[in-house]
């Protein structure tokens, strides 16, 4: 319920309610299967820029969290989905804040959880926001290229990608 009346609040790009959204994504911490959606939406929508770095911050939660053998799977699987939704956000609202980096390289192993192009479009904002950071993004994209597991078969537009990166870097 939460969720969904956290979508009409972004619609309504309702400010005020921002402490409440990103209580919400703080959940995911404490819940390993629970992605809010309709809050990192509403997020979106209202646009603040002065949340990225709380968002950042659920993003280390989550990776900092103790691991739990139960959870493991469920971590493993979240923290790429929900740092490629911050990938996406950072590049509509064109951000360059080299913080962001360790989320967009999580961001580039995001797996597609409900829609097959989802993993395309997470990694392409991610390489986006990437060469928007420019110069100081450059050894993250490198070490990117030269990790075998960030690739997938199917996966060779995203290696143009990254490799398109370093030479609009002057990098390559």
């Amino acid at each position: 319920m939460r969720d969904r009346i956290a979508k009409e609040l972004g619609n309504r790009k309702e400010k005020k309610a921002i402490p409440k959204l990103i209580g919400l994504l703080s959940e995911m911490e404490n819940h390993p299967y629970f992605i809010p959606d309709n809050a990192i939406e509403a997020l979106k929508k209202i646009g603040d820029k002065r949340v990225m770095p709380d968002m950042i911050q659920v993003w280390r939660g989550i990776k900092n969290t103790p691991e739990n053998e139960k959870y493991k799977e469920a971590s493993d699987w979240l923290l790429p989905i929900y740092a490629g939704k911050l990938a996406e956000i950072a590049n509509d609202w064109k951000s360059a804040d080299y913080e962001l980096t360790p989320v967009l390289l999580d961001a580039m192993k995001s797996s597609a959880h409900y829609d097959m192009e989802g993993d395309y479009y997470h990694r392409r904002a991610a390489i986006q926001t990437l060469v928007r950071i420019g110069e100081p993004a450059i050894p993250a994209i490198r070490t990117l290229l030269n990790s075998k597991n960030h690739f997938g078969r199917k996966d060779y537009m995203n290696m143009e990608l990254a490799e398109t990166a370093l030479k609009m870097l002057n990098a390559d």
